[in-house]
């Protein structure tokens, strides 16, 4: 009965949880079916909805109504929610989409869009998240490089030069400037308007296309060089190009080669239309120069932005500012007026000379910044290199049974050694073959006194001995570093004894390469004198000190104290003062690295005490050694004084540790015979390499943590 209620009771919620689904997934395709058809269901029902506007003087406590939209406009802000949509302006089109929620809370189509936006802007920040994260990993493999080197390149001459059109029509022209002869020019205190109408005349008639070239007078209207006579010239067989360039001068005139024609103007006339007005933000420092030196003549002064022809910034209102400005050109028509109210800068000007006053205003700005903020980036590098190598090559030899082999042999059977009688065949030699109730097989005596003594041969005797090393055994045994890591078994190949020869050779070989190379790159931002310190380590705490305690009925007791913390890593205290005239930065410098290499054993006594009263002695205790383990770590730093420019990299190398260990085990005679011998010897060497390099780089950053090229690439990405 039970069982038969709790499967009902699963079946209706299973059921139950379906239906939900199913209505979810019915939401979802009406939503698809709203956004497809432009959200014409929803416009009925806000076509249906009637606006009355209530008397004003009826007050009412009721909360105010939710805003309203009409049909059409609520269809017309959709259509612009989607278009933001498609042109991927997300926060714009989330805001639509919001507005229109405010006004219908139901409205499917929103809802559905809002999702969309919602989704398209989670997938873009995670796509955000994975450049950040391969930038960040990138950052870590540009770091084990050092600084890339400024190297000075030959100009390429012989490449070809791209060159617009407007450039080229510009050269064309000028190249049919140069083709025209003028036969003969003579003007005595004429007029530049009768110098300028002969050329044009002559030119036509001189140009081989008969085409001629277009000889434009500007900015002549008000200026009393177009009505002064002071041009006497006579020249013969001149290029058009060379007669202009006297012309202008004598007149104290320009001419400018354009693509269709030549311009004749005074010498500071710009074309109005050449003008720009562009405002830029100051600083309070650099606005305080400007203030300081208002009043500048020049251009068109502070009437042609404010209307106010003062100069004076007393009592905060606009300056003229030109002044400051003395090595820009500023041609008619063009202003520089500073508000030091909003510290906004506008000028007026031709894009060349905007160029330059940008430039002196971002100098000004940076040397600003040095001086207020003086802040200095530290960016180290602990780089260190480690490379290890282990050889090994061994031959053991191993004799079985009596160890004949052609006549020779260590063993007679029957037969053994007596101090007093010598070689004697009594006594009871074991020389069968391994058997159940022989398992050793044949002995040899050896004993000088007795002869009776035995050393069983079986599985067999090296001629090494028990004393022969490998590459586990002969070197020390180190904790860190990539010697750390290498040896192990060698690999060992044995060619086995046979009837005719009772021996094995066993040959044991091992070649290893490794490296280990180790970077910390961190980074920490200080201001102009303060000590900054950088700590890349693991604290551990070792003893200083142990105290044995001991008594006459109890055992003696080792026990550690003044106990004292040690960072093992890296360590950099760099103290940065900022010299602001010379741009320059003096550091004072102190890396250090400590390792932990080992422990220092003293013995402090031994386990050992005695029980019992004076007639009865009773030793207690194993008699082991109590030892004292002192660790030792191995410390390399450098303390020095150096003075850099802004944003240059120093380099401390030199740190250099090589270590070598070998060992050689050969059977005597045996192992010195040549070429031979090496087959009766055992060698073995590891070696390693480290070069620590640390390398420091100081950069002056300002209050918002950006350098100088960083502000130098904000300014260009705002230009363009």
């Amino acid at each position: 009965m039970n069982k038969t209620y709790i499967s009902s009771l699963l079946v209706v919620f299973l059921a139950g949880a379906q239906t939900i689904r199913a209505q979810g997934d019915l939401d979802d395709v009406f939503a698809q079916l709203d956004a497809a058809d432009g959200g014409a269901a929803q416009s009925a029902p806000a076509a249906a909805t009637v606006q009355t506007a209530q008397p004003a003087a009826v007050q009412t406590d009721m909360p105010a109504a939710k805003p309203v939209l009409a049909a059409q406009d609520e269809t017309d802000l959709l259509a612009r929610g989607v278009q933001y949509y498609k042109d991927d302006q997300l926060v714009e089109a989330e805001a639509v989409f919001e507005a229109v929620l405010v006004a219908d809370p139901y409205n499917r189509k929103a809802m559905e869009y809002l999702k969309r936006t919602a989704q398209k802007v989670s997938a873009k920040e995670s796509v955000l998240k994975l450049a950040s994260r391969t930038q960040a990993l990138a950052e870590v493999d540009a770091s084990w490089n050092p600084d890339s080197k400024i190297v000075a390149l030959p100009p390429d001459t012989d490449g070809p030069k791209k060159i617009s059109p407007d450039e080229q029509a510009k050269l064309n022209m000028t190249a049919r400037l140069q083709k025209i002869t003028i036969p003969s020019l003579d003007f005595r205190e004429a007029n530049i308007k009768d110098v300028v109408l002969f050329l044009t005349e002559t030119a036509r008639r001189q140009d081989p296309s008969k085409q001629g070239v277009n000889i434009l007078l500007l900015g002549m209207e008000d200026s009393p060089v177009e009505d002064a006579n002071n041009i006497t010239i006579s020249i013969r067989d001149m290029s058009l190009y060379e007669a202009l360039q006297y012309i202008v001068e004598m007149a104290s005139l320009k001419f400018e080669v354009q693509a269709k024609a030549v311009a004749v103007m005074p010498v500071g006339y710009v074309p109005p239309s050449d003008l720009k007005l562009v405002s830029y933000v100051v600083i309070p420092e650099v606005g305080s120069e400007l203030e300081s030196m208002a009043g500048g003549g020049g251009g068109g002064g502070v009437d042609d932005l404010f209307g106010d022809a003062s100069a004076s910034t007393s009592s905060g209102g606009p300056a003229d500012v030109v002044g400051f400005f003395s090595i820009v050109d500023w041609p008619e028509g063009s202003s520089a007026v500073y508000q030091p109210n909003f510290h906004k800068l506008f000028v007026k000007n031709t894009p060349k000379n905007l160029k330059a006053v940008e430039d002196i205003l971002d100098d000004l700005e940076d040397e600003a910044i040095k001086k207020r903020s003086q802040q200095v980036e530290i960016v180290a590098k602990f780089v260190e290199y480690n490379e290890g190598a282990l050889e090994e090559l061994g031959f053991n030899w191993t004799l079985y049974d009596d160890g004949t082999f052609a006549g020779l042999g260590l063993e007679s059977s029957g037969t053994y050694y007596q101090n007093a009688q010598g070689y004697t065949t009594s006594g009871t030699v074991n020389d069968s073959t391994p058997n159940a109730t022989n398992p050793t097989g044949p002995t040899l005596y050896t004993d000088p006194v007795t002869g009776y003594s035995q050393i069983t041969q079986s599985p067999g005797q090296s001629l090494f001995g028990q004393n022969q090393r490998n590459n586990s055994t002969a070197f020390e045994s180190l904790q860190t570093g990539i010697l750390a890591t290498m040896g192990g078994a060698p690999a060992e190949m044995v060619l086995s004894n046979t009837s005719s020869f009772p021996f094995d050779l066993a040959i044991t070989a091992m070649e290893q390469e490794g490296t280990a190379d180790v970077l910390s790159a961190p980074k920490v931002t200080t201001k102009s004198g303060n000590e900054a310190i950088i700590r890349v380590v693991e604290a551990h705490r070792y003893p200083q000190d142990y105290d044995v305690e001991t008594g006459q009925r109890t055992a003696p007791v080792v026990k550690p104290q003044d106990w004292e913390d040690y960072d093992l890593g890296v360590v950099l205290k760099v103290t940065p003062v900022v010299d602001a005239e010379s741009n320059t930065i003096d550091l004072d410098l102190q890396p250090e690295i400590t390792k932990f290499k080992g422990y220092d054993i003293y013995v402090a006594g031994y386990n050992s005490y005695e029980t019992g009263d004076s007639d009865s002695f009773n030793p207690q205790g194993n008699g082991a050694e109590l030892q004292i383990l002192m660790p030792y770590f191995e410390t390399r730093a450098i303390q020095t004084q150096v003075t850099i420019a802004d944003g240059s990299t120093i380099v401390m190398g030199g740190l250099v540790d090589e270590r070598t260990e070998t060992f050689r085990d050969q059977v005597p005679f045996l192992g010195d015979i040549p070429y031979l011998g090496r087959l009766f010897r055992s060698e073995g060497s590891r070696s390693s390499k480290k070069n620590l390099v640390i390398s420091v780089k100081a950069t002056q950053v300002d209050d918002r943590g950006m350098t100088r090229d960083q502000r130098e690439m904000q300014r260009q990405a705002a230009a363009n």
